[in-house]
């Protein structure tokens, strides 16, 4: 029961607060135990067009594994190229190891 001029505090932080302390963790944990670097072997760009005149890009990246990065098919790893572009992108990863 609420009396009149009351001030009504929200409930909200408790919905909020244990999914963002997740992520937080989650990617500060992705930084600190999942950085590789390695070289690439060969990047290959792939166009088409198709009916409606949208062309599809397509960036075929062939990386040397590092020996230590273990993998499963359908997973993805961010990739951060410097000579191409200072941004984190996702890439699938197509192939076994």
């Amino acid at each position: 029961v609420h009396r009149l001029n009351e001030r009504v505090r929200s409930q909200n932080f408790k919905w909020f607060a244990a999914p963002l302390l997740y992520y937080f963790c989650d990617r500060a944990a992705m930084h600190i135990n999942h950085r590789y670097q390695t070289k690439v072997a060969t990047i290959t760009a792939v166009t088409s067009s198709d009916r409606i005149g949208k062309g599809a890009r397509l960036a075929i990246v062939k990386l040397h594994r590092p020996s230590l990065f273990m993998f499963e098919p359908g997973q993805y790893a961010l990739l951060k190229i410097p000579g191409i572009d200072a941004n984190w992108h996702p890439f699938s990863i197509a192939s076994g190891p």
